[in-house]
């Protein structure tokens, strides 16, 4: 009888254990995740207050990972290639954006981003829309194309554009 009352004891423990650590791991998760997303609301709260508008100056942003980690450029206006060296986006800056932040003013009409899959904003090969009230998108890898494919590491223009330029299905979230 004491081997059996043994065993139940060692089974009872390694179940408690085991309960233990799965209580752990959402808890270990859920601290990653707000860690994460704490970079980039310190990216966003880092920009300056322009025009009245608390962390806006107007300007996209591109990150190469994701959480806003890895800054690629910042821009105030459109970009017809991130491949090149014309604009604030260059040469080794295009298909490698991971995460966006858009900073653009609210009170204006082109405040919606446009991305591309293609250089001088051809839609032909997909593109994405991020809105200001967005704020950010911190991994690009769960949002899509209109064509379809992941938006990740596949940008190569972008276009300051109207909400009505954005087609349902484009929103970047």
């Amino acid at each position: 009888m004491h081997r059996i009352t043994t065993t139940m004891s060692a089974l009872g423990l390694a179940a408690i254990t085991v309960a233990a650590a799965l209580a752990a791991a959402p808890a270990a998760s859920a601290d990653a995740t707000r860690k994460q997303a704490a970079n980039c609301d310190a990216v966003w709260f880092d920009v300056p207050t322009k025009n009245g508008q608390a962390h806006r100056d107007g300007k996209v942003r591109a990150f190469g990972s994701t959480h806003c980690e890895d800054p690629l450029g910042a821009d105030d206006g459109n970009d017809l290639d991130w491949g090149d060296n014309v604009g604030a986006f260059k040469g080794s800056d295009t298909n490698k954006a991971s995460s966006l932040m858009n900073n653009g003013f609210t009170n204006e009409q082109l405040r919606y981003v446009a991305f591309y899959d293609y250089t001088h904003q051809d839609h032909r090969y997909g593109y994405g829309c991020l809105a200001p009230d967005e704020l950010y998108a911190d991994n690009l890898s769960d949002d899509y194309l209109t064509t379809g494919p992941t938006i990740n590491n596949k940008i190569s223009s972008h276009q300051w554009v109207t909400k009505s330029a954005c087609a349902d299905g484009s929103w970047i979230e």
